[in-house]
């Protein structure tokens, strides 16, 4: 019937919390997506950190080698 739809104060109370409780599930929801996005990206720099420690020491080992040889 097309008509126009006025609310109640009840039904306008009753509206706006859904909307404030469906913001609240959103907000929850992009802070638990940003959250895995820090833990992501801190394994990958845990990671890179390990690998270039790695190639560091060893880089250093095999220069205290070369220089006891060459004494």
């Amino acid at each position: 019937m097309g008509g126009l739809y006025i609310l109640d104060p009840v039904g306008k109370s009753g509206a706006k919390k859904l909307i404030r409780d469906e913001l609240r599930r959103l907000e929850v929801e992009n802070r638990k997506d940003v959250a895995w996005q820090r833990q992501n990206t801190q394994w990958k720099l845990t990671i890179a950190g390990m690998i270039i420690g790695w190639i560091l020491g060893t880089a250093g080992i095999l220069i205290g080698l070369f220089a006891l040889l060459k004494k």
